[in-house]
This record gives C-alpha cells, structure tokens and sequence, in this order.
C-alpha cells in the first residue's frame, strides 16, 4: 500500500515537472524544490519541507525530488532487464564524506563561489539534463508529428521553435546523464545518500523522524531480500538495522518482505511482535549535531543572500556588461540564487535566453544569459519572471518588466547598411517597442538616433538589424 502510494506521488510530481520543462505546464511545481526555496527565502515551504522530514523521514527525496525519481526509474529498468545483478548489501554510512561535502558547500558558499553548490543541487542537475538532452527530442518528435498531421491536411499542430542550446550545456547535460545513470544501475541511490546535499541535510533531521522504517528482530526469517534489494545500502539484516538517515523511503523492503518483518511506525513505540534492537534505535549523530547542521545550513545561507559586493565573483566575469535577464537586481543577486535549473531557458517564448559559457566567466557557466542573435525579449512577456523557483529573476509585473531597463542600445556608424550600401533600412526604429530609436537626417541620410532614457536594452533592435556584423548591439547596465 504505501509502495505503490510513494510510486504513484513520485511519477505524477516527476511528470508534471517534466512537463513544465517541456512546456505543457504553464506553472511547474519548481516552487516545492528545497535548495531553490532556500535560495528564495521562502521560509513557508523549507520550513514545511523540514516538519515534514521531521514526522515522516525524507519524503521530499522519495518522492518530490526529480533526480531521486529518476534513479529509482533507472533501477526500475534494471530490475526488469538484469534482475539477478541486483545484489545490494549494507554499507556503513560515509559520516566523513557525507558531511565534509556539505561543510565545502558551505564554504564556497560563503567565499562567493555560489556555482559549486549549484553543480550538485538535484533538482538543478535534473532541469539541465531535461532542457538540453529530453527537450531537443521532445521538439524533434512533435514537429515530425506535426509534419505528418499537415501532410494529411489536418494543420491541427503548432510545430515548436527547435533551439540548440549550446555544445557546452549538451556535454554538461548528457555528462550528469551518463554519471547519474551509472551510479543509479550500479548503486542505486548511491548519489541521494552520500553525495547530494540536499540529501545529507534533510538525512541529518530523518535519523530523529517521528515514523520510520523498522524491523522486527523475532519475525524475521533472515532471508536478506529487503537488504540485497535496499537502493540505499542502508538495511543491515544481521543486526536487524536500518539507517533511517540514509534511507530514502522507497517503501520496497515493507513491500518485498515474505513475512512482513518491517513495518513504517512510531520511532518510540515498539511493535506488538517483539522490541526493536537498540542497534536499529540509536541515532549515528546527536541531537546537537542536528541542530548544528540545521543551523550551519540556514545560516550560512542567510550570511551568503547577505553579503556585499563579493570579489571573486566579479573578477571571475571576463564579459564586462552582460545582459542579465529582467528581474535579476543586480549580477551578485542574480549569482547568488541562480542555480541554472534553466527553467526560464526552456520556458522563454522568444529564445532570447541561453545557458552562458564564457559570458559570466568560469562561475556562470550554465546561467540564463540574454542572447540577442536568437531572438529579442518581447515587451509583452514576463514569463520567466514568474516562474524561477529561487528569486534569482525577480518577480515583475508586466508593466513594471516594461519599464525594467536591463541594457542600453548602441549604435555603431560603421556597420550601419545605410552608411555602407546607402540601402534604406530602420528595422531597428521600426521594431522598437519603446519608440527610443528614431530616424533623423545626417549629411542626407536617414539615420538611427537612440534616446537612452526610453531604451530599456530588450535587444530588438539588434535582432532585427539586418547589418553583419550588427550596427546595433545591446550592453548590460
């Protein structure tokens, strides 16, 4: 009963993330993602998130984290096609490893080195891996469905504007893929319960859950089934343990269980079948250390959102006025949040968005950048404001968004068609949505003129330049 309902919640979350990456759901459920809800300050849902693990052990990993759900999909599959290479065993728990990744987090975080937390924030790493590899074929074979439909006269089918979003983000995407997959076939949740951070800060509150996992020492046969089966290597059958830290509640053992041994119930209170071990009662940390760690992880991100101008972030940026998108403050609050989850890059109608490579520096790579030879930020839109899960794209409303000046417009005399092959052109007047381009007679000819104090640097201009290379280019402020 509980398998099957843990299985049920994690495929309709995961598929309805999904879908918002893919763009069928206009709002994803990104909101509940812990690191970005931290990232907000959004203390409603981290704290729910926290009671929750609380009460119920690490619910969120079973079943609300994306990355989670695709290993158990992968373990799924290797089920099904290599059963008889699933031999897990109980593995004692990595306390060196686990918590010394999270302490380095902590303390790139507070030198400024916002991107390394960012490379193993699992829901992070799932929405690259959904906009640069799942995407791309999504589109493919939607259009290629919507080019049958049209061929039989039908034209029910709008085809997708197909984006390639970069060879790097593709080598980084399909890099965490093969990684990920790996792992997830050979260890299962190896990741969830040794390496991701999330996993080890919410971990340290489950060791003290009010309902968990537990085996009972005279009913069980010893058959070993739910260990060999344990994605998490964290059921210990000899010693009839189980390391609720560790333990993502996939629910499998109470499942498998011939004699039904294990049961999901009060820490405190011992089975009708027998007392529980104390082995399997006593906690592998203290009270104090969870609460240390709780509050090294609130802290630290509270002593980061509140830092000032930060110098290692800044001089890692060789591009010296990128183009932030509308929302983000300021580039320190914009590296702070941002995970790269590239949500608003999948979601951007216009494609003006795209994963940055050298734009930001070493410590961008991934972020959402404003490209303006791919499209231009329509005036209309305020999308990707109102959907980034951290607040590193602020929330704007729409007419606040079109008076947002992100960028100023310059124009370069040189490149200019009219001066070069004395041709009639003023695309950049014509599709300025602010009227801060205008034409006006110089030596005869009609020639562009910008009012800086109208140019909210929405890049149209330079998109619809027809000049190469471009007469018009857009400059962060």
């Amino acid at each position: 009963m509980l398998f099957r309902l843990r299985v049920t919640v994690a495929l309709v979350f995961i598929m309805a993330l999904t879908a918002g990456f893919l763009g069928l759901l206009a709002r994803p459920l990104t909101w509940l993602e812990f690191l970005p809800a931290l990232l907000a300050v959004n203390l409603l849902v981290v704290a729910v998130l926290i009671i929750l693990t609380a009460i119920l052990g690490r619910v969120y990993c079973a079943a609300l984290c994306p990355l989670g759900v695709f290993q158990d999909i992968v373990f799924w599959f290797k089920k099904r096609l290599r059963p008889k290479q699933v031999q897990f065993s109980f593995l004692k728990e990595a306390v060196a490893l686990r918590y010394g990744i999270l302490a380095a987090l902590f303390v790139a975080w507070v030198l400024g080195l916002y991107f390394i937390p960012a490379l193993l924030d699992p829901y992070s790493i799932y929405g690259r891996m959904v906009t640069n590899l799942l995407a791309p074929l999504w589109q493919q074979g939607f259009n290629n469905v919507a080019t049958l439909s049209s061929d039989h006269a039908l034209g029910l089918l709008e085809k997708y504007d197909s984006v390639f979003q970069g060879t790097t983000a593709f080598v980084v995407a399909l890099g965490y893929f093969i990684i990920l997959t790996s792992l997830a076939w050979r260890y299962g949740r190896l990741y969830c319960q040794t390496i991701c951070p999330v996993g080890t800060m919410l971990g340290t509150v489950s060791r003290f859950a009010w309902l968990r996992p537990h085996m009972a020492a005279d009913k069980c046969i010893g058959c070993g089934l739910c260990e060999r089966h344990c994605r998490s290597s964290c059921i210990d059958v000899k010693k009839h343990l189980i390391d609720n830290s560790r333990c993502v509640l996939c629910m499998e053992c109470l499942a498998d269980c011939p004699v039904k041994a294990i049961s999901y119930s009060h820490a405190f209170a011992a089975p009708a079948s027998g007392p529980i071990p104390q082995t399997a009662q006593g906690p592998l940390l203290s009270r104090r250390t969870l609460l240390l760690t709780v509050g090294a992880t609130l802290g630290t991100a509270v002593a980061g959102l509140a830092r000032g101008e930060n110098t290692l972030a800044v001089l890692a940026a060789p591009q010296e006025h990128p183009v932030l998108p509308p929302g983000a403050s300021t580039k320190q609050q914009f590296f702070q949040k941002c995970t790269a989850c590239q949500l608003c890059i999948s979601k951007c109608p216009e494609q003006v968005l795209k994963p940055a490579t050298t734009e930001y520096g070493m410590f961008g790579t991934g972020k959402p950048i404003m490209d303006y030879t791919r499209g231009y930020c329509d005036f209309n839109c305020n999308l990707c404001s109102s959907i980034c899960p951290s607040q590193a794209i602020g929330s704007l409303a729409l007419q606040a968004k079109q008076t947002k000046k992100i960028g100023v417009a310059n124009y370069d005399f040189h490149q200019c068609l009219i001066n070069k092959e004395n041709v009639v052109c003023g695309n950049c007047a014509i599709h300025c949505p602010t009227g801060a381009i205008t034409m006006g007679d110089f030596n005869g000819k009609k020639l562009p003129r910008i009012n800086e104090s109208k140019c909210i640097g929405c890049g149209s201009c330079e998109y619809h330049c027809p000049a190469t290379p471009k007469a018009m280019r857009v400059e962060g402020k």
